[in-house]
């Protein structure tokens, strides 16, 4: 059986920048995010006075790209910054724990191999993409939830970025339920009282379980107890 693991590269239009990456899905299962890590290599001679940056940017997009245009100095969508470090000249003064693939990536570089790591909170949502019609264009940008990861080289953290010395790569966060085997059958109960009429109205859902992935079935069970002296005539459910 093979043990060989894939990492991911890329290049700097400039080709002073190279990123490498163990994985681009990171996984939460509620308890434990997997980590951002990989190594960027450098001429550390070439930066002069530059510094060298990475950092984790979330982008919303809540309307298509081709809107973005339609309204002067109106766009769709929301940046957050994640995090920010400063790769070179390192500020931390403790030396990163390294990964086994981060490790042979330093051996294989040398000197010119920085390596760094981002661990995203539980707190943030997951990634999304909201998919168009079948029959339409597909768009560059679509609507939804994305994370990358850009390294840079510049003067701060917060100056404006060279598109021919900085790096972006789309990281996936992905959020991993693992339904408990010994878990019950998920209940919940609705109570309806009648401000003319005396009684209530109950009515029980049961679900087989708490967690359904996509493309599975959902098994509802349904009681509807009257116990009330008004006819009901319409009852909506939603899922």
């Amino acid at each position: 059986m093979s043990t060989k693991r894939s990492v991911y590269k890329k290049n700097s239009p400039s080709d002073k920048l190279a990123v490498y990456l163990s994985a681009r899905d990171i996984f939460d299962d509620l308890e434990n995010v997997d980590p951002i890590e990989g190594v960027v290599t450098t001429d550390m001679g070439s930066l002069r006075e530059s510094k060298l940056f990475a950092r984790i940017r979330c982008t919303f997009r809540y309307g298509e790209q081709s809107m973005d245009d339609v309204l002067s100095g109106v766009a769709f969508f929301k940046e957050f910054l994640i995090e920010t470090v400063q790769l070179y000249p390192s500020e931390d003064k403790k030396p990163p724990e390294l990964s086994d693939v981060q490790k042979r990536l330093m051996e294989r570089f040398g000197e010119n191999a920085i390596p760094f790591r981002f661990t995203l909170p539980h707190d943030i949502p997951a990634s999304i993409t909201i998919q168009s019609e079948p029959s339409s264009v597909p768009v560059e940008h679509p609507c939804g939830i994305e994370y990358m990861l850009q390294v840079f080289i510049g003067r701060s953290a917060t100056g404006n970025v060279s598109k021919k010395n900085s790096i972006s790569m789309a990281i996936r966060r992905l959020t991993l339920a693992i339904p408990d085997p010994n878990s019950s059958p998920y209940t919940k109960e609705i109570v309806k009282n009648f401000h003319f009429h005396s009684g209530m109205l109950k009515a029980t859902v049961t679900l087989t379980k708490e967690v359904f992935y996509h493309g599975e079935p959902i098994s509802i069970i349904l009681s509807i107890d009257n116990l009330s002296s008004n006819s009901v005539r319409r009852v909506k459910f939603q899922l």
